[in-house]
């Protein structure tokens, strides 16, 4: 929430639609100004559907790579029912969160990261960005794997520092090196994960790197909602379990 507008990033899993729903609702959502999906994987965009058929979305942002799935037609299909806006973000845009904040967008690139059978890598194609209101910043990273984070570090650098992380991958062994960990710095981090999950997610390796970096850990699995409020100066932090 910025001000009276609300943007998002990333919509849930299909199988928790409603609760992401209800949960917009009792925060006292009733449009969004921007909705943006980092990729198309069923766990970032699987709630876009509950939430296009139950509130006005202004603007729909996205990596530009489609999936050949009935949740990636269905996410089509609303936006073109509900005529929403639809941009295709690649480093160096912008996206306005009004009242002062932006959202400035490191990734992905024209050129489409592949994985070892040449197919574009969902994960790695995931939108980067860095939310900035005032003095606070966030970094927003999707499920970014190593492949980007290099690119990533090679191309921003200190650039990357930010004062709150969201970890990629759900705090998967896969994301968060070292190198790019120490780039960012950041004061507070955030590791989205369902309690008891199968994956096993948050790794302990990441979360012993995190320590290590001086950074406080938050956890969805243990600690539910996070909510980090700022007046673009300071940080509060709530948490409700």
């Amino acid at each position: 929430k910025i001000g009276d507008e609300y943007s998002m990033i990333d919509t849930g899993d299909i199988e928790h639609r409603e609760n992401i729903v209800a949960q917009l609702k009792s925060m006292g959502v009733t449009k969004l100004k921007n909705v943006i999906i980092t990729h198309p994987h069923a766990d970032h965009m699987g709630g876009f559907y509950a939430i296009a058929k139950a509130m006005p979305i202004e603007h729909v942002y996205d990596d530009g790579i489609s999936v050949d799935n009935n949740m990636y037609k269905t996410y089509e299909k609303w936006i073109d029912k509900n005529k929403i806006q639809r941009s295709t973000l690649r480093s160096g845009d912008v996206v306005d969160f009004g009242h002062g904040a932006v959202f400035v967008v490191y990734a992905p690139w024209t050129e489409v990261l592949t994985d070892k059978k040449g197919e574009p890598d969902l994960n790695n194609n995931s939108i980067v960005g860095k939310l900035i209101f005032g003095k606070f910043s966030m970094l927003f990273t999707g499920d970014a794997e190593l492949q980007e984070e290099k690119k990533l570090i090679k191309e921003q650098n200190s650039r990357l520092f930010a004062r709150v992380l969201k970890v990629g991958h759900h705090g998967s062994r896969t994301s968060s090196s070292e190198d790019f960990l120490k780039q960012i710095n950041p004061t507070y981090a955030v590791i989205m994960a369902g309690k008891n999950n199968s994956y096993g997610l948050p790794k302990q390796k990441i979360l012993d790197r995190l320590t290590k970096i001086g950074a406080k850990v938050y956890r969805t699995d243990e600690e539910g909602t996070i909510m980090m409020i700022s007046n673009g100066n300071n940080i509060e932090v709530k948490e409700n379990t």
